[in-house]
């Protein structure tokens, strides 16, 4: 889950869009790993230390506090978002199959996680993560700064399995889930957690294709969508892999606008939110590949656009990042 990961600006899109479409569970997905939709658990986390969010610094304001000069409890930590892209682990061994003790205890580790995020306890989430999520995420290792961040909608576990033990210790889970963004979203992602004292946290998300009905390929370009595929059909699941050929970071959002309306309509107000069926996002570095899928899209057009402001200041959409695709 990379939510935090992606600018100030797009979050508050996501979420915006996200409150208005609600935050109910998606229904009818086809679950393919060891286990059946789960409905969310009840929050178990062990207790964070007493800190605040790190300050950050005000436009004209003084420079940021030297290296070791912040703390959590102090809040005079800044972030330095140079150290994400080094923050995740080298790569890892594929893994063997986990024991049924081991697969058991990692699936209930994910379960809980989600249950977290579904009830709204940022602490709990935040308690159950590790120094390097939170560095990968946020720039920092301040567990309240994501505690700050925390705008998430609920999320439902539609399967969890092929559990794997690696040679750094952590362990894996394949898992599905359906929400986070928006109610019709679904997210396939393998989870790295890493036992911190008796507690099983999560350490690394890494994206994966989802095994929908229809899979297109989309290229993000500076600046515009070029998919493999324009039509599909209606009533069947729909991913796309996202790979960001541009030299800017690119997101792939999906909404369905009132007939006639344009995203410029949407963001000046001239279209209500309330109007808008906004269905998922998803995001890819340059160089790198993200994934989207969704399900239950209802016959008709789709629109595709990039919320994320160039060095310039102008969102992507302003410069042509905004594209189409037809279910019928």
């Amino acid at each position: 889950m990379a939510l935090w990961s992606l600018p100030d600006t797009v979050r508050a899109a996501i979420v915006a869009f996200t409150v208005v479409t609600g935050a109910a569970g998606v229904a009818g997905v086809a679950s393919v790993s060891a286990q059946e939709s789960t409905p969310a658990v009840e929050c178990v986390a062990p207790d964070l230390p007493p800190g605040t969010p790190s300050a950050m610094p005000e436009e004209g304001g003084p420079p940021p506090a030297a290296e070791g000069e912040g703390t959590p409890e102090g809040g005079a930590e800044t972030h330095d978002m140079t150290v994400m892209e080094d923050a995740a682990p080298e790569a890892v061994d594929e893994g063997v199959a986990a024991d049924d003790a081991t697969a058991g205890t990692a699936i209930a580790a994910v379960e809980n996680f989600a249950g977290c995020i579904t009830g709204g306890d940022a602490e709990g989430v935040a308690a159950l993560v590790t120094t390097n999520y939170l560095l990968a995420q946020t720039g920092s290792e301040n567990p309240y700064d994501l505690v700050a961040g925390f705008q998430f909608a609920p999320v439902t576990i539609e399967s969890a399995g092929d559990v794997r033990t690696h040679e750094d210790g952590r362990v894996s889970v394949d898992v599905q889930y359906s929400g986070f963004y928006a109610p019709g979203s679904l997210l396939h992602e393998r989870w790295f957690l890493v036992d911190d004292g008796g507690v099983l946290k999560v350490d690394e998300t890494v994206g994966m294709l989802y095994p929908a009905d229809q899979v297109a390929q989309a290229e993000l370009v500076d600046y515009g969508f070029v998919l493999s595929q324009s039509t599909f059909v209606a009533g069947q699941s729909i991913a796309f892999e996202l790979t960001n050929t541009g030299t800017e970071p690119h997101e792939m959002a999906i909404a369905q606008l009132p007939e006639g309306g344009t995203i410029e309509q949407a963001f000046s107000g001239e279209i209500p939110f309330e109007e808008i069926n906004f269905v998922g996002v998803g995001f890819a570095d340059p160089g790198q590949t993200g994934y989207l899928a969704t399900v239950g899209l209802e016959p008709g057009s789709y629109t595709i656009v990039c919320f994320i402001p160039s060095p310039d200041g102008a969102p992507h959409f302003a410069k042509g990042m905004v594209g189409e695709f037809t279910v019928e």
